[in-house]
């Protein structure tokens, strides 16, 4: 499996799967707005692998290995992120929740905001059993109940520095020894055509306090 705008993963049986997300949960892999071969590209499709066995993609009910659609609001999945036993599905303006239900069904998809969204698969980061992440409409966290925003979050400034359409870019990572998220994205004095990012905003959570620590990487 080929994942854009992260790692290359390659399965343990043969694939030719090519996503823009990738998660795992309940021993599943899963992806998102993804294409098999020269088979029809989803954007807002879902794909799971066979249970236990994240190697084996072959579609079938007795083996648990499905496919669906995300149709209740429009746009491509960006971003997959397995937390608290459940998968969630983000799209730059909505959010759905995937629950296992075990066959035939496998998963059930529920739409639990269609205005809260996020920039990407990497700008979502879990800490201390709650998500966090950036969008277009701001900062967000969640702890399972409903998405609500970041108080005090440098939601203009970001804004007058992040480079337009540059939101797949975002890349987040959480610092356990410091205990701080770390948001990395492309600032309009980055023209360039590559993928590096120039900018980092810096939260930490316990003292709701924001800071910069700027640095060029891919």
């Amino acid at each position: 499996i080929k994942v854009f705008g992260s790692t290359a993963f390659v399965a343990a049986a043969p694939s030719n799967i090519i996503a823009q997300a990738l998660t795992t949960s309940n021993q599943f892999a899963l992806v998102a707005n993804y294409q098999e071969g020269a088979g029809t590209y989803l954007a807002d499709g879902w794909r799971c692998s066979q249970l236990g066995s994240p190697g084996s993609w072959t579609l079938s009910a007795a083996t648990q290995s499905v496919a669906g659609r995300l149709r209740d609001s429009p746009g491509p999945i960006v971003g997959l992120k397995g937390f608290a036993g459940d998968v969630y599905a983000f799209k730059s303006a909505s959010m759905y929740r995937g629950v296992y239900q075990g066959p035939p069904l496998v998963w059930s998809w529920q739409l639990i905001s269609s205005a809260v969204g996020a920039f990407s698969q990497e700008c979502v980061v879990e800490a201390d059993n709650v998500l966090y992440w950036w969008a277009y409409s701001g900062c967000w966290m969640f702890d399972g109940s409903r998405p609500v925003r970041v108080p005090n979050a440098p939601v203009a400034w970001v804004r007058g520095q992040m480079l337009a359409h540059a939101g797949l870019i975002w890349r987040g990572t959480y610092d356990a020894v410091d205990r701080v998220i770390r948001w990395y994205f492309r600032s309009t004095d980055n023209l360039g055509s590559s993928l590096d990012t120039d900018r980092c905003i810096v939260y930490h959570p316990e003292t709701n306090r924001w800071g910069r620590d700027d640095i060029r990487s891919q």
